[in-house]
């Protein structure tokens, strides 16, 4: 869901972290930083703060996920390259 190209459901996500997004809050958009409290908020409650341009397609992983599920997944996301330098 958030490979590179445009079949992409989600926004890509490598190189993301540290960087700024235009996300949907309410309506009204807003820039945020992609950090470690971002990508928490984004895997547990992602519709919360929807990527500018995507749809709030990926499912809440409140319940399904540990604590340190979500620590893995975002150091996993903080690990990604950038998705121009393959």
């Amino acid at each position: 869901c958030h490979a590179s190209g445009d079949a992409s459901r989600g926004p890509v996500l490598n190189g993301i972290f540290a960087h700024e997004a235009q996300v949907n809050v309410n309506g009204k958009l807003e820039t945020v930083t992609v950090d470690e409290e971002y990508l928490r908020e984004s895997i547990i409650s992602p519709a919360l703060k929807v990527v500018d341009g995507y749809s709030p397609l990926m499912p809440a992983f409140k319940s399904q996920l540990s604590d340190e599920d979500v620590i893995n997944l975002i150091a996993y996301i903080k690990s990604l390259g950038d998705a121009d330098a393959s």
